[in-house]
Protein backbone atom coordinates (compact mmCIF):
# COMPACT_ATOMS: atom_id res chain seq x y z
CA UNK A 1 0.00 0.00 0.00
CA UNK A 2 1.44 3.64 -0.79
CA UNK A 3 1.17 6.31 1.34
CA UNK A 4 -0.38 9.91 -0.14
CA UNK A 5 2.99 11.90 0.51
CA UNK A 6 1.56 15.86 1.39
CA UNK A 7 1.68 17.93 -1.80
CA UNK A 8 1.87 21.39 0.77
CA UNK A 9 -0.72 22.80 -0.38
CA UNK A 10 -3.30 23.71 2.30
CA UNK A 11 -6.99 24.59 2.11
CA UNK A 12 -8.29 27.96 3.47
CA UNK A 13 -12.07 28.08 3.93
CA UNK A 14 -13.49 31.28 4.29
CA UNK A 15 -16.77 31.70 6.00
CA UNK A 16 -19.11 34.59 5.15
CA UNK A 17 -21.06 35.48 8.03
CA UNK A 18 -24.66 37.14 8.27
CA UNK A 19 -25.02 40.76 7.47
CA UNK A 20 -27.63 42.18 9.93
CA UNK A 21 -29.13 45.35 10.18
CA UNK A 22 -31.21 46.83 12.87
CA UNK A 23 -34.40 47.36 11.63
CA UNK A 24 -35.37 50.61 12.93
CA UNK A 25 -39.08 51.75 12.58
CA UNK A 26 -40.67 55.38 12.72
CA UNK A 27 -41.92 56.41 15.63
CA UNK A 28 -45.19 57.24 16.52
CA UNK A 29 -47.03 59.11 18.91
CA UNK A 30 -48.93 56.10 20.79
CA UNK A 31 -51.80 59.35 21.82
CA UNK A 32 -52.05 60.98 18.81
CA UNK A 33 -50.21 58.73 16.18
CA UNK A 34 -48.35 61.87 15.03
CA UNK A 35 -45.04 60.56 13.15
CA UNK A 36 -43.64 63.70 12.15
CA UNK A 37 -42.28 66.50 15.08
CA UNK A 38 -40.88 65.70 18.23
CA UNK A 39 -38.80 67.63 20.58
CA UNK A 40 -36.38 66.87 23.60
CA UNK A 41 -36.03 69.14 26.42
CA UNK A 42 -32.33 68.53 28.41
CA UNK A 43 -32.12 69.93 31.95
CA UNK A 44 -29.01 71.58 33.91
CA UNK A 45 -27.59 71.82 30.51
CA UNK A 46 -23.71 73.83 30.33
CA UNK A 47 -22.60 74.60 26.76
CA UNK A 48 -19.61 76.00 26.26
CA UNK A 49 -18.58 77.27 23.24
CA UNK A 50 -15.25 78.38 22.04
CA UNK A 51 -15.16 81.41 19.61
CA UNK A 52 -12.49 83.11 17.34
CA UNK A 53 -12.73 86.56 16.34
CA UNK A 54 -11.96 87.77 12.25
CA UNK A 55 -10.04 90.70 11.35
CA UNK A 56 -13.83 92.33 10.13
CA UNK A 57 -14.64 91.36 14.12
CA UNK A 58 -17.34 88.72 13.75
CA UNK A 59 -16.99 86.21 16.13
CA UNK A 60 -16.65 82.50 14.17
CA UNK A 61 -17.73 79.42 16.53
CA UNK A 62 -14.24 76.42 16.54
CA UNK A 63 -15.76 74.30 18.94
CA UNK A 64 -18.80 73.22 21.31
CA UNK A 65 -19.14 71.31 24.04
CA UNK A 66 -22.05 70.40 26.35
CA UNK A 67 -22.11 68.87 29.66
CA UNK A 68 -25.68 67.27 30.89
CA UNK A 69 -26.09 67.36 34.10
CA UNK A 70 -30.02 66.21 34.10
CA UNK A 71 -32.20 64.14 32.47
CA UNK A 72 -33.39 63.99 28.91
CA UNK A 73 -36.81 64.34 28.14
CA UNK A 74 -38.53 63.33 24.66
CA UNK A 75 -42.02 64.63 23.58
CA UNK A 76 -44.61 64.51 21.04
CA UNK A 77 -44.81 67.75 18.90
CA UNK A 78 -48.21 67.81 18.05
CA UNK A 79 -50.18 66.70 21.92
CA UNK A 80 -46.79 67.55 23.75
CA UNK A 81 -46.91 63.94 25.35
CA UNK A 82 -43.72 62.45 27.56
CA UNK A 83 -42.81 59.60 24.64
CA UNK A 84 -38.82 59.45 26.64
CA UNK A 85 -40.27 55.35 27.22
CA UNK A 86 -39.95 55.47 23.29
CA UNK A 87 -36.14 56.72 22.86
CA UNK A 88 -34.36 53.92 24.55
Amino acid sequence: MKKALPTGRTHKVKVKKPLYFSIKEKLICPYCGNRDEFYEIIENATFLIHYLQTDEGTLEPVEEEAELMGPIRFYCGSCNSDLSFLKK
